[in-house]
Parts: structure tokens; C-alpha cells; sequence
């Protein structure tokens, strides 16, 4: 995971110098559980290409009387988008393009009774497509608010251990791969400097 950072921090700083950029930022959209980081960079007033970063985490944690139970997720999402940026119109910009990214899924659950305990810890890696539309609205050359909607497609290859003491499990693990897809909206706040 840190060379996979590295990677994209030395081409965000490599990028600029070499290509026609004319501009680039920083940018942020915030959830309640969720997280995500963007490093735009206008290659011309028609494109811009944007690396980010996503971080969200879950955790619950439910007892009654003769159980309990933990529930735990954190996940990490590395990628860039490539965005065709529409003709603006009062300082509102349409744009459409698409991400793609790495994932890392880790997850844990565990249900503890009195008799014994069961629960599961897996680790799942795949990527994510997610094709996108929004529109931005500059309050100046350099800050902008931006709406996006998009549907996003993701692939993840789990890799898993059942784990129990007194409670037979009920498979040798959660190893295969699962898929996902479903849409989701987002604020992007971005300064350009």
C-alpha cells in the first residue's frame, strides 16, 4: 500500500512539470463515514485527470443478555479519474468522465455466546470502475464546488479465515470473490493553486 502511494505522489509531482498543466489542487468530499482525498490537475480548460484517495471505516458493536457482538470494516480506495470538462456557462461547468481505482477491504466480525465464539476475518482486493457526471460552480479561478453523481462497479477477490472456539464454523473460510455495483452522489469542494 505505501509504494502504491508513493507511485501516485511522485506522478502528481512529476506530472505538472513535464505536461501542459496549467493548474492544480486540492480537493475534498466528506461523509459521515467516509473520506475522500483529490489531487486535481487542469491539463487544459477542457480536461482535467485527478488522482484521490478514499478512506472508510465501520464499526459496531451490539450485546444483550447472552451475546454480543463486533462488526468491523476499513477500507482503502487509491485511484484517478480522467473528466472532459463542457463550456462554462455563469460559473457553472458540466463535466462527465469516469474513475478507476485499487481497493483494499479489511473486515472483522466476531459473536461471542455462552457457549463458545464464532467470527470471520478477511481481507478483500480488487478494483472499482465508476463512470461520472457533475456539474461545478467557480466562486473564483481558483475554488470551486462541484455536484457528481455517478454508478460505480466493484470487483474484490476475498481472502478469509473462519475463527471459533466452541461453535463449529460454518465453512473452512470466506475465500472467492464478490461484486458490487450501485450509484452515489458526492460534494467536491477543489482549490487550485
Amino acid at each position: 500500500m505505501r509504494k502504491v502511494c508513493f507511485i501516485v505522489m511522485a506522478g502528481y509531482i512529476v506530472i505538472p512539470s513535464v505536461s501542459v498543466a496549467s493548474d492544480y489542487g486540492l480537493g475534498v468530499s466528506i461523509k459521515s463515514s467516509d473520506v475522500s482525498v483529490y489531487l486535481p490537475i487542469r491539463v487544459s480548460e477542457s480536461l482535467l485527470v485527478e488522482p484521490y484517495f478514499r478512506f472508510f471505516s465501520y464499526d459496531d458493536s451490539k450485546s444483550g443478555a447472552a451475546t454480543s457482538q463486533d462488526n468491523s470494516s476499513t477500507t482503502y480506495d487509491i485511484g484517478a479519474g480522467v473528466f472532459r470538462i463542457l463550456d462554462s456557462t455563469n460559473n457553472l461547468s458540466p463535466y462527465y468522465g469516469a474513475r478507476i481505482g485499487y481497493v483494499n477491504r479489511e473486515s472483522n466480525y466476531e459473536s461471542r455466546y455462552s457457549s463458545g465464539s464464532w467470527g470471520s476475518e478477511s481481507t478483500s482486493r480488487g478494483f472499482s470502475i465508476a463512470p461520472a457526471i457533475g456539474v461545478k460552480y467557480s466562486f473564483y479561478e481558483n475554488i470551486s464546488v462541484g455536484f457528481e453523481a455517478e454508478w460505480s462497479y466493484v470487483k474484490l477477490d476475498n481472502d478469509g479465515v473462519d475463527k471459533s472456539i466452541g461453535i463449529a464454523p460454518s465453512s473452512d473460510g470466506t475465500n472467492g470473490s464478490q461484486t458490487s455495483s450501485g450509484t452515489n452522489t458526492k460534494i467536491i469542494i477543489r482549490y487550485f493553486y
